[in-house]
């Protein structure tokens, strides 16, 4: 069985949710484990407005909170740093080649299906396994800087794709 999750999901806990329910539906300002549920309900909507956050992570700014385990984490940003020296950090030209070193190693590692996109500026909305998705921006040099954006699509989800086409 595969689990999947996109990129912008949002985990609350369940003291947060009964909160925005007390708050919205009923107007009650109760008090839960002590803590206001106003206060809950306002912690919660301005983590929503907060932009993304960028934490360093060895030699890189991961988004937080990474949907990877950290071991995965480390040798995804291992694997980059490697392949991007191996291509004298040469994003322009060689990107192509970088992606694919990337995505090698990566499906030996932690089993086939990953996906690497890597530039200066790009979007993406993508279905991915859970816990199988990384976006992070390591500096190349003293002015270039380059995102890396990793997800693990699932043989079950290609398999349906390849049925459609």
């Amino acid at each position: 069985i595969f689990f999947f999750s996109s990129r912008r999901r949002h985990t609350r806990c369940r003291e947060v949710s009964w909160a925005r329910r007390c708050v919205q539906e009923t107007g009650i300002n109760a008090e839960y484990m002590g803590i206001s549920v106003s206060k809950i309900y306002q912690e919660m909507m301005d983590d929503d407005d907060k932009k993304e956050k960028f934490k360093p992570w060895r030699k890189a700014e991961v988004l937080w909170p990474p949907d990877m385990p950290d071991d995965m984490l480390d040798y995804a940003i291992e694997c980059t740093e490697n392949s991007c020296k191996d291509h004298k950090n040469d994003i322009e030209t060689k990107g192509n080649s970088i992606a694919e070193q990337i995505k090698k190693h990566m499906d030996e590692k932690w089993e086939p299906h990953w996906h690497v996109f890597l530039g200066k500026s790009f979007g993406c909305h993508a279905v991915h396994e859970k816990n199988r998705f990384a976006y992070f921006t390591m500096k190349l040099d003293k002015d270039n800087k380059c995102c890396f954006l990793l997800y693990k699509a699932s043989q079950l989800l290609i398999s349906l794709i390849i049925q459609v086409i």
